[in-house]
């Protein structure tokens, strides 16, 4: 077989890809993945540093920025601003192997096809073949250890959605894939682990370039075929799957086996925050209780230790408090720890500056010792383990195990609990109401006749938060 067939022949089912090839479950399931995806990023819109960038001045244009009021801009600065947004919380969506297709394939999407003002169903069966050809990437890609996924894999996705988007032929397709791999970003784990929060342009990058590489080749500009391969099983990995980009094609969408992100921490530490309500679920046996919350919330003074069991992969989360950022302590085991225990969650207030400051969650994060399971890496991510032990100084054992965080394709969250999260986190900047109307608005965007007028009515119902 020819090694460039498997990205060719992707790039030929994107093309052939129709609306109604798409099965309605798909739709239905792509829809609430946009749901879920701009409920994160309008919330992260008003977080510090996104906020102070939402401010503007901004170009004209007809895209929305997905922050209170709604406001319109170009297109190229709404995929910027969206993106930053989405990243900045740590609750996007995800799919494994590790990457997030979501949040790289829907800011630059909505913006474009609000630009061309295109109908809801266009555009999700856009997102939807950018979702898969990400997605397909993700599992056919070996990324090095110390590559982070953000501003990478998502390129070819992107390029893929958009082009599909202008309708453009199989030879553009796989041109424009070819292109946006050429144009890869080498982001590094070091970014988060040190809480440097330019990460959170790296999806933001995607989308500038993807939406260059479109013009480019809608203009006639080559692409090297073996571009994609080249980049991710050389450059940037070690190892490439290719026959992973087109087998099965149309038999199963990627979009209907992402995971759902409950914590705002990176996916790693996931299966420690669901040990800790496992072991806290164990002592009161609550019944009826939400997934993603403890039972109980501890004073930090109450512990005296907590020892966690992680993957070979997880145990780098291991920065200790004087913690830089929010993101530092969001991609920190021994933090997720403390602060989860010492809100009962770890939701977004878990990460403030409050929480970095306070002295006693800082102490507890110190107690948190980090031991490695050699097992767990070998059945990630079918099984994704977590186990702890906390030790209160009273002399009780607290012990909990993960199997698979809530939210995951092997433990599925329910769509009303997805609705749930997105209205608490719509809620806390627009109207209550309104949250649920949104929800309503953006699950039906198949019968959207223009996506351009998605978020009109919902301009003048913002809050301060």
């Amino acid at each position: 077989m020819n090694e460039q067939q498997p990205a060719t022949s992707l790039a030929e089912f994107v093309a052939g890809v129709t609306d109604n090839l798409i099965p309605a479950s798909t739709r239905a399931r792509a829809a609430r993945v946009v749901a879920d995806t701009l409920g994160v990023m309008l919330r992260g819109s008003v977080t510090a540093d996104a906020s102070r960038m939402i401010a503007g001045p901004h170009p004209e244009g007809a895209s929305s920025i997905v922050a209170p009021g709604f406001p319109v801009t170009d297109a190229r600065e709404a995929m910027l601003l969206n993106a930053l947004s989405t990243c900045t919380a740590e609750l996007d969506e995800g799919a494994r192997p590790t990457g997030h297709p979501a949040m790289h394939v829907l800011p630059p999407l909505l913006a474009a096809a609000q630009r061309d003002q295109l109908s809801g169903a266009r555009f999700l069966t856009a997102f939807i073949v950018g979702y898969e050809a990400q997605a397909r990437l993700q599992r056919a890609a070996r990324l090095r250890t110390s590559v982070h996924c953000h501003g990478n894999l998502g390129n070819v996705g992107v390029a893929a959605g958009l082009a599909w988007m202008r309708g453009a032929a199989a030879s553009q397709i796989a041109a424009a894939m070819q292109a946006a791999a050429a144009f890869a970003s080498a982001t590094s784990y070091s970014l988060p682990y040190s809480g440097a929060t330019v990460h959170s342009a790296g999806p933001a990058i995607t989308g500038m370039v993807a939406s260059t590489v479109d013009r480019l080749v809608a203009a006639g500009y080559t692409a090297n075929p073996g571009s994609v391969e080249e980049v991710f099983g050389s450059l940037l990995g070690d190892g490439f799957a290719a026959d992973e980009l087109d087998s099965s094609l149309g038999e199963h969408w990627a979009v209907e086996t992402g995971y759902v992100k409950f914590h705002a921490t990176c996916g790693h530490a996931h299966p420690i925050v669901e040990a800790l309500i496992d072991a806290t679920r164990r002592a009161s046996a609550a019944p009826g209780a939400l997934p993603w919350l403890l039972d109980t919330r501890f004073d930090p003074d109450s512990i005296a230790r907590v020892v966690v069991w992680v993957s070979s992969r997880a145990v780098e989360l291991d920065a200790r408090p004087p913690l830089a950022t929010s993101l530092a302590g969001r991609f920190s085991i021994p933090f997720v720890t403390a602060t989860t225990l010492a809100h009962g969650r770890a939701d977004i207030a878990a990460f403030e500056r409050a929480a970095l400051e306070d002295p006693r969650i800082c102490a507890l994060a110190n107690r948190v010792e980090m031991r490695v399971d050699p097992n767990y890496a070998a059945v990630f991510p079918s099984r994704h383990l977590g186990r702890v032990e906390i030790h209160t100084v009273d002399g009780r054992i607290l012990v909990g195990n993960c199997e698979n965080p809530y939210g995951n394709a092997e433990n599925p969250a329910s769509n009303e609990h997805v609705k749930q999260k997105f209205e608490q986190l719509v809620g806390e900047v627009l109207e209550a109401e309104t949250a649920t109307a949104l929800w309503a608005r953006i699950c039906g965007i198949d019968s959207e006749p223009n996506i351009r007028h998605l978020f009109r009515g919902f301009e003048h119902v913002s809050r301060t938060i």
